[in-house]
């Protein structure tokens, strides 16, 4: 999968929500059992990372609505604050 001519890093992700219900797996598994490679990227205080397709945004970001610290959109990479985030 493509970024804007850039290769999505899955390996840098922890985990990838596959489903409203927050069911989450590995990067590389949502990828190939799901067809499943995030939208947005979300970082929290300990460094752990949820991806999510933009369907399923807001339930990645509920997940840990209080830890999450950063966030970004994987088409362009950049790293925001977490007060940035518009849901």
């Amino acid at each position: 999968m493509m970024a804007e001519g850039k290769p999505i890093n899955l390996e840098r992700i922890s985990r990838v929500v596959i489903n409203p219900e927050g069911e989450a797996t590995d990067p590389i598994r949502a990828k190939r059992d799901h067809g499943i490679t995030p939208d947005i990227v979300f970082i929290r205080d300990d460094g752990w990372t949820l991806g999510a397709k933009d369907c399923h945004r807001d339930v990645a970001f509920d997940m840990w609505i209080e830890s999450w610290t950063h966030f970004y959109r994987v088409e362009d990479g950049k790293i925001r604050p977490i007060g940035e985030y518009q849901p």
